[in-house]
């Protein structure tokens, strides 16, 4: 491809990148130059000019004269295309939606293990606001705490910042961690 200024802005290029494989390359060439000549050959044209010239001299001097528009259908071009666009941006935002639901269907609450308040669940932060600024003060990861961060009921002590989720809850709660 070349990828020029001027080719960008004033050509239509396509590259087909080719790798190895069973299928031998002559048959994905002659596929993808059908590909391309299906769509050269289906291709509406939008808009086409022409360049004016005057030669004189013998035909040595070129006269730029103006140009001359052949063809205009920029207007229905910009009308489909806002059609389009409306319907695809409709079926995104109908799609962007129904995963907003689904995660929402899939969020978990979870609860300070040290006060038991409700917060979201995310085992790598177990504590709360006031709570999470009084252990940092003693940093001691395996001081023993009161709630389990995933059901939130009383761990009597099982429960750690390194351990936040009691251990008969640990297989229900690792589906909310990483859902895919």
């Amino acid at each position: 491809m070349n990828l020029y200024d001027f080719s960008i802005n004033n050509n239509i290029e396509v590259g087909v990148k080719c790798e190895s494989s069973l299928m031998s390359s002559e048959s994905l060439i002659d596929s993808a130059s059908k590909y391309f000549k299906n769509v050269l050959d289906n291709a509406q044209t939008v808009y086409k000019q022409e360049v004016i010239v005057s030669k004189s001299f013998g035909g040595l001097k070129t006269k730029y004269e103006g140009i001359k528009v052949l063809e205009d259908n920029t207007q229905d071009f910009y009308k489909s295309l806002k059609e389009h666009n409306n319907s695809k941006n409709y079926i995104e935002s109908n799609k962007k939606e129904k995963r907003q639901n689904y995660k929402e269907e899939q969020k978990h609450y979870g609860f300070c293990i040290r006060s038991g308040t409700e917060i979201s669940f995310n085992p790598k932060r177990p504590y709360g606001r006031y709570a999470y600024n009084s252990w940092v003060e003693n940093d001691r990861r395996e001081t023993s705490e009161r709630f389990c961060h995933f059901t939130g009921e009383k761990s009597n002590g099982e429960t750690s910042f390194t351990k936040p989720v009691l251990r008969k809850n640990w297989d229900q709660a690792k589906k909310y961690i990483n859902p895919t």
